[in-house]
């Protein structure tokens, strides 16, 4: 039986503090990478919180992507949970790809309270050489 869908969950390190503390640049880094990704975007609300740090929470027909930043830290946490054939690696990749930084997290395929059983996949980005703007994954980010 398949999962009811997949998660993405992510810890990025090592980010642009301010980049992480701009919520317009943030919502469209979450807007552009689920969009290219082939989600249906149905809504963006973002918070920017004092003295710093910004939610962005993207609702969509697919489920939903979030980013929580913490600048002094440079660092910043993501999610992105799909139902159906969207794959939610291809846009997390894109967003850590716009964002930057390094990062590591899970792919959870979910549906166990149906009685399914899956094991949550590691994933690791690195940035690529200096000569290419690709990450490698240790999962496939292509499909």
């Amino acid at each position: 039986m398949k999962p009811t869908g997949h998660h993405v969950i992510v810890d990025v390190w090592e980010a642009d503090p301010a980049v992480l503390d701009h919520a317009p640049t943030l919502g469209a880094a979450l807007e552009t990478a689920c969009r290219e990704a082939g989600a249906t975007l149905m809504g963006t609300w973002k918070k920017k919180f004092t003295p710093q740090g910004v939610s962005v929470l993207v609702c969509l027909s697919e489920s939903h992507a979030s980013i929580h930043t913490y600048p002094e830290q440079g660092y910043y946490a993501a999610d992105i949970y799909t139902c159906g054939a969207l794959n939610p690696t291809e846009a997390m990749c894109g967003l850590v790809r716009r964002l930057g930084g390094r990062a590591k997290g899970l792919i959870i395929p979910r549906g166990e309270g149906l009685g399914l059983k899956f094991e949550p996949i590691e994933l690791t980005f690195e940035p690529a050489p200096e000569t290419s703007s690709e990450l490698s994954a240790t999962a496939d980010c292509s499909s």
